[in-house]
């Protein structure tokens, strides 16, 4: 609905059942639903704010005067109150329980209580020092919320004028909120299954992120830093630690200690964090400074950890600096275990790398720890002995690592854009993948193994296939990602982007899409638009909008599924009960037919008048002024609707159904899609109603042998017309099970759609066609060449369960 078109802008609302005050400027219209009723004028300046109270319309005016009027009186209002010169108002609310009286806040911080029936003013209350900017009624009795426009909320007891909290600043105290990264989130982590994320970010903030219930997201604690910055009246940000680089977790000994392990930019000690009681942990992973130098070294400053890694049994945590040295440390006590040196032929002891340590990773059992630094060099070390096991020089100066603990692969992103496959048990590259055109970001390997995937500086994320060694996808984001992590089941991968404060969840489409339309082993990059909230409705509505068009391209023109391949039989996708219902039509008439005969009624519900005449059949009287038809010659009068609708019904029974049109029209043009798709809409009761009313009514035998009747007879073309959709059904192997239980358009068999659609739709046209289909010379040929093309399709299809039921036993009895 709209109201009435007002000749100024609308200041002010408010509203009473059916009618509606709009202030433009000093006026108050009131229209009741779309209609103008009356202007209430009494203001000298525009009005402020509107309160309507029983019969009562209270407006207050920046001419620093409340009116009261009676709602429907427009002359002149019932009392008008003056405020004072020295009080200028700025809106007003009613407190509950308080008859007559209504409390209005002023632009110096006070506020007054007045009583509108006897125009007194019952209070005043002392400023705040901040103009009163909005007011709201407490369900709390006599409690009265006042907004400042400093920004503070007030809660203000009206009848003992003080204050309800009871803090020495007035300020409430927070009980909940919810919030994000304030600054771009640099290192994201799948946690718990892919159930959960793990995040840090340059607002030095470390958060847990739920990807089921976005209640359950909560940033770690860091000892009470909102408490001590209030104290030391500095922001909570300045007590934080630096922000996170790298981060490690483990869930194995989640509910027994410290699982997670984070370094943090210039810092040389390592943190732990129990993600149990979400809060950082008690022990801080530093070296003794006895032990920070390599023995016989001279004692020099600790290096800012770089590195961080926490073993498979979630019993220790490996931590690398800026100086090459590589520490282990125990979770559950803190302690040092020890370091990991290089000794020299004449027995010197150097750190692990020479330069950064910029990776760290230990295998499945305990037995191998990996170190890469940017001195271009991989290393592998006894992790019991802390003895240097094996070295590979990488070539370039690497910068990420990424480690699948179950094969022993290592993933070493490089500055030369490559990204080499290291096997860590022998110490060699089996796999190079290069392709980035800037510097890499991360790198991630999946779960299974299969994936690798890379993200750069060249706002590409790159996922390759490990086995065959090439590109399975090229995605543009349009942002450089900083950071990637692909759950463990595969189907979630978050990123984190420069420049912004959230993190991404993307969906594998191979799980929650449609696997062919995913494009693979491309070079060609896929425009990928991150998500906005401002267009988030818009891309709710694109995204449909691809959904459907992803749809029709899964589609032919007929509905029906487009073949996964040239050898595989596709389905109808149709409900089971469409096709199979068609196969057992008449046991389902059977038992629905009714146990008892219906009984005639006693006596007609209406009687029709007749027209008198001559003739034997009686003629019903019809319209006034029209002829009758079916009357004897010579005979005039009304015409009659029953005989109308005979002549009509006759009329018909020579035109062909839309079921036989369409077929024809359908062959003509030489496409049977449409044809299909109306089979596809019909129900199992009207496609057999349709196929019985094809039934070629034999004469005697000699016209049925004579080949030019059957060239003249239209049904048995029909009923040709029908094997030929059949036939390209099966040719295009779609709609295979309704063109079996229906037998109408052809299969398409290479192409198998409609797989079970069309075996019903088959082998309800023999039933009801049969003896027609051995009696007609080309009909039986047509038969002849279906039953060729069904048994090649079977054939193929029961090799196929075949190689499944081989594959099956042998998995059970590898088993046994």
């Amino acid at each position: 609905m709209v109201g009435p078109q007002l000749p100024r802008a609308v200041v002010a609302l408010a509203t009473k059942g059916d009618l509606t005050f709009a202030a433009t400027g000093a006026a108050i219209h009131e229209a009741k639903r779309m209609h103008a009723t009356g202007v209430y004028a009494g203001h000298r300046a525009a009005v402020l704010q509107m309160l309507v109270l029983g019969d009562n319309l209270l407006s207050l005016g920046k001419d620093r005067q409340l009116l009261v009027w009676k709602i429907g009186q427009y002359d002149a209002p019932e009392a008008v109150i003056d405020l004072g010169a020295d009080f200028e108002p700025s809106c007003m609310a009613h407190p509950d329980t308080y008859i007559n009286k209504v409390v209005i806040g002023g632009t110096d911080g006070s506020l007054q209580l007045w009583n509108f029936k006897t125009q007194q003013l019952v209070h005043s209350f002392k400023s705040w020092g901040s103009p009163v900017r909005c007011l709201a009624a407490s369900p709390a009795l006599d409690v009265m919320a006042v907004g400042l426009a400093d920004g503070r909320a007030i809660l203000h007891n009206l009848r003992y004028d003080e204050q309800v909290l009871d803090g020495t600043d007035a300020v409430p105290r927070l009980l909940k909120f919810r919030s994000g990264h304030s600054a771009p989130p640099a290192v994201v982590r799948h946690y718990a299954e892919g159930l959960r994320l793990l995040s840090a970010g340059a607002d030095r903030s470390f958060r847990l992120f739920s990807t089921i219930q976005d209640q359950q997201s909560r940033e770690l604690s860091q000892k009470h830093t909102a408490a001590r910055a209030k104290k030391l009246k500095v922001s909570a940000e300045e007590l934080k630690l630096p922000r996170v680089t790298q981060m490690a977790a483990c869930e194995t000994r989640e509910r027994d200690w410290a699982n997670v392990v984070t370094c943090h930019a210039g810092d040389p000690a390592a943190y732990t964090w129990r993600l149990a009681h979400f809060t950082l942990g008690e022990h801080v992973l530093l070296p003794p400074p006895e032990e920070q130098q390599a023995p016989g070294q001279q004692l020099q400053t600790a290096a800012a950890a770089t590195a961080v890694a926490v073993s498979c049994c979630g019993n220790f945590a490996l931590v690398g600096n800026d100086a090459g040295r590589v520490d282990r440390y125990n979770l559950q006590s803190g302690i040092h275990r020890g370091s990991y040196w290089r000794k020299q032929a004449d027995g010197a002891l150097l750190p692990a790398h020479e330069s950064t340590v910029v990776g760290l990773g230990s295998d499945s059992c305990n037995k191998l720890l990996v170190t890469v630094g940017s001195d271009a060099a991989l290393r592998t070390w006894d992790f019991r002995k802390q003895s240097l096991a094996g070295e590979l020089l990488l070539g370039a100066a690497a910068t990420h690592l990424a480690l699948h603990t179950g094969s022993d692969l290592a993933a070493v992103g490089c500055v030369d854009r490559v990204v080499r496959l290291v096997d860590i048990e022998a110490c060699r590259v089996v796999r190079r993948f290069s392709g980035h055109s800037d510097r890499l970001t991360d790198v991630a390997i999946s779960a299974d193994c299969r994936w690798l995937l890379t993200a750069g500086m060249d706002c590409t994320l790159r996922v390759w296939d490990i086995p065959a060694s090439q590109c399975l996808q090229v995605m543009h984001m349009g942002t450089p990602v900083t950071s990637l992590t692909l759950s463990g089941s595969q189907d979630l991968l978050a990123t984190a982007h420069v420049n912004k404060r959230g993190v991404f969840l993307w969906s594998s489409q191979l799980m929650f899409g449609d696997p062919a339309a995913v494009a693979t082993y491309s070079e060609d990059a896929i425009p990928v638009h991150l998500p906005t909230i401002a267009a988030a409705n818009a891309g709710k509505q694109q995204q449909g909008g691809k959904q459907q068009q992803r749809q029709q391209d899964k589609t032919d023109s007929s509905g029906a599924p487009a073949p996964l391949g040239p050898n595989l039989a596709t389905l109808s996708l149709l409900p089971r009960s469409q096709w199979e219902n068609l196969l057992h039509l008449d046991t389902i008439k059977a038992r629905s037919k009714p146990l008892a005969p219906p009984k005639k009624p006693e006596a007609a519900p209406f009687f029709l008048p007749t027209v008198p005449g001559l003739s034997r059949n009686p003629v019903f009287a019809a319209a006034d002024g029209a002829e009758v038809e079916g009357a004897e010659e010579g005979e005039a009068g009304p015409s009659s609707h029953v005989l109308r609708s005979r002549g009509d019904s006759v009329s018909a029974a020579a035109a062909p159904s839309a079921f036989v049109a369409l077929l024809r029209s359908s062959s003509a043009a030489g496409d049977f899609a449409s044809f299909i798709s109306h089979i596809r809409g019909l129900s199992p009761a009207a496609l057999d109603l349709e196929l019985r009313a094809m039934l070629v009514l034999e004469g005697d035998e000699s016209a049925a042998a004579d080949e030019s009747a059957e060239e003249e007879n239209e049904d048995v073309k029909d009923v040709g017309l029908l094997l030929e959709a059949l036939q390209g059904e099966l040719d295009a192997a779609r709609n295979f099970e309704m063109v079996q239980a229906l037998l109408a358009r052809v299969l398409v068999l290479d192409a198998a759609r409609n797989f079970e659609v069309a075996q019903a739709l088959l082998a309800r046209v023999l039933v009801i066609h049969g003896d027609t289909l051995m009696r007609r010379a080309s009909l039986l040929s047509a038969v002849q060449r279906l039953q060729r093309r069904l048994r090649g399709t079977w054939l193929r299809l029961d090799e196929l369960l075949q190689n499944v039921r081989c594959m099956v036993d042998f998995i059970g009895n590898a088993q046994q």
